[in-house]
Formats: structure tokens, sequence, C-alpha cells
């Protein structure tokens, strides 16, 4: 047998050169990519984690279970109104809007049920309640959801913003969400919900105004947009954090107003 420094291949095989060229250029793409994407995740757990420290941090977020929020709206062709929410997570809202001389309207969402003034609902008004409710539920639920997507960044009106998107329970419904990075706080958020022959329904909403209510982060006003245009102003008074609200909060059954009623009272 011939010594092991003597065992080479000496013959040139142009074929065995352009295999070993293909096998390199794919280990490096496939390193490349895998390398992409650990960098890609890493510095959306960053962002996540920056959004939800802005917010009050993760152990104070999720103490949050209900709350109320009682405000005033503008509307076109409208004289300011007064509003009133009620959540409790993950999908439990009660929303009542009241303009001068007309009668309340109370909306309520009771996990797979929906209610307007009393009436069941369905289609794109449950959709639209689905919606909101899911909005209540950030910006904690971006860090819970394993199906965020990082769609990078955009600027508008000056700025610039990354763009996440999740999916929603609702069949079909998304939720995406502008972060401003240098702060963490979410500028804006866009649903998208299924609205039968109509196609998808689009709800955006621009957050500012924020402030703290027992160290977690609130936005104090809002501006509604529908299907691109500008629906209502909301400005909030007063919000505060429940440790519990009554059952019948959020039945249709109980589809009297609260909205003129203080807020403790919702506890008793």
């Amino acid at each position: 047998m011939a010594p092991l420094a003597d065992c080479r291949i000496t013959r040139y095989n142009p074929y065995m050169r352009r295999v070993l060229v293909v096998l390199s250029v794919v280990s490096l793409i496939t390193f490349a990519s895998i390398s992409s994407q650990g960098e890609t995740a890493s510095t959306l757990n960053q962002l996540l984690e920056k959004v939800l420290a802005a917010y009050g941090g993760e152990a104070a977020l999720s103490k949050v279970t209900a709350f109320s929020e009682k405000g005033k709206v503008r509307s076109s062709g409208r004289d300011e109104g007064s509003v009133l929410r009620v959540f409790q997570a993950p999908d439990r809202l009660r929303v009542e809007v009241a303009f001068p001389g007309e009668t309340p309207e109370i909306r309520i969402l009771n996990g797979e049920k929906g209610y307007r003034n009393g009436v069941s609902v369905s289609g794109a008004m449950y959709n639209a309640m689905v919606l909101q409710a899911a909005r209540f539920t950030l910006p904690l639920s971006l860090k819970k959801s394993s199906a965020v997507e990082d769609l990078g960044t955009a600027d508008r009106n000056g700025h610039s913003y990354r763009i996440l998107r999740m999916p929603l329970s609702l069949q079909g419904a998304t939720l995406t969400v502008e972060v401003d990075e240098k702060t963490g706080t979410i500028l804006r958020s866009t649903g998208s919900v299924p609205g039968g022959p109509m196609g998808a329904l689009q709800f955006v909403t621009d957050y500012s105004d924020f402030r703290k209510v027992d160290g977690v982060l609130f936005a104090f006003s809002e501006t509604n947009i529908a299907m691109g245009q500008k629906t209502a102003e909301t400005h909030l008074e007063q919000i505060q954090l429940l440790d519990k609200v009554p059952p019948e909060t959020f039945l249709p059954a109980g589809a009297q107003t609260l909205l003129f009623l203080p807020v403790f009272r919702l506890l008793s």
C-alpha cells in the first residue's frame, strides 16, 4: 500500500471543480440567510422590548386586565359629544357615544357576540368591534403574538416609523402598527377586517398626548380614519384601571347608558 502522503488526486477534473464551486456558493447563501434571519429577529425582539418599556414594562402591562375611558368626541357635522369605553381583556368591550340632541349609541362586544343598542349584530359591524378591542390589547399583544411580521421602515410627515403587523383571531383580520423607534410609542394602528360583499374594511387610528396612569402609558388623544375618510377625534379626560367589571356591562340587557354616571359606579 502506498504511503498516505502519496494518495493524492493529481488529475484535473473540471466537473468536480464546478460542483465544489456550486456547493461553496450555496453554503455562503444559506449562511447569509440564516444570519440575516437571526439579525432581524434579534432587532425585532429589541424593538418590542423597547415598546413594552415605553408603556410601563411587561410586568405592569400584564396586570392591566380592565379599564374605563371617558372623554369628548368630535365628528364632522355634529356638536361635541361624549364617549365612554369599558374594556376587559381579551375581548369584552362596551362603547357609548352621545351627541347633543341624539339618542346615545351603545355598542357591546362580548367575545363571539356583538350588539348595537341591544340588538345582535354580525358582519362588518361585529368585525369593527373586534378590531377596536384588539387595539386595546396593544402593545402587550405584540409581544405575545408568535406571528408578528417586521415590514421594515417607512417615512410619513417627516418621521421614520417601524412597521409591524400581526394576525388577529378573526379570520382574515390583521392589525398593523407604526412604531416611533426613538420613543417606542405606537403612533398609528391600521386594522384590516373582512367586510363581506364590501371587501376588506380598513380602520386607522393615530395616537397622541401620551400620559401615564398608575405607571402605564395611554394615548389620551386619537384621530380615527375609516376607509380613507376622517371620522372622529377623541380626547380622553379620564382613564381608570379596574380590578373587575360587572358581567352585565357586556350584555344586551345592560344596554342602558352608563355614560353620565361616575366611573366608580361601574364597580358597584
